[in-house]
């Protein structure tokens, strides 16, 4: 039995969402979240 595979256009629905990704990257490297991990929301943060 053949499975059909669906096709979708990644890149359509990444220039969708664009600027919010683009924001909350740019938040994480401002606040240095990815070391401090802040945008987990962790004590002391």
């Amino acid at each position: 039995m053949q499975q059909k595979i669906h096709m979708v256009d990644l890149l359509g629905q990444y220039q969708k969402i664009k600027p919010e990704v683009d924001t909350a990257l740019q938040q994480v490297i401002d606040r240095a979240a990815f070391i401090l991990m802040c945008r987990m929301q962790l004590p002391g943060c």
